[in-house]
């Protein structure tokens, strides 16, 4: 998984969005329960999804991520601040579950602290808690 913030900062300035400074993380998208019970250790192959989560004051940008190469596809959601009813962020041993309450549903996402490849993840991680430590 090989995205830079170059990357994501580029992707952002196409689709007219003015990117923040260590605001991206990614995050992921675990198996459900019912596909866990059925398939067991390959409901990741079905099920799992990654997403770059890009946080501004305006908005919360979520990117896919191909799951098979690691790069980013040409699909995302923007979610309006005034759309947010929640953000919450609760600590865990290796990593974040994050809950997104929104007009449009519940987005539960999974925040590694560290991620291989993304040498950035950590620091844009701490960096995003800081800002609004509300979060937690």
């Amino acid at each position: 998984m090989g995205i830079n913030e170059l990357e994501i900062e580029e992707y952002l300035r196409q689709i007219n969005i003015m990117p923040q400074k260590n605001a991206s993380v990614w995050g992921f998208v675990m198996p459900s329960v019912v596909n866990m019970a059925l398939f067991g250790p390959m409901s990741n192959l079905f099920d799992m999804k990654y997403h770059i989560l890009h946080f501004t004051n305006q908005e919360i940008v979520v990117i896919g991520v191909d799951s098979i190469t690691g790069k980013m596809r040409p699909e995302h959601t923007i979610i309006a601040r005034n759309q947010i009813n929640k953000i919450q962020f609760k600590k865990g041993l290796i990593a974040f579950n994050l809950i997104i309450e929104s007009a449009a549903g519940i987005m539960k996402y999974r925040i590694n602290k560290t991620m291989v490849g993304a040498k950035w993840q950590k620091e844009n991680l701490q960096n995003i808690l800081s800002l609004n430590p509300s979060y937690l």
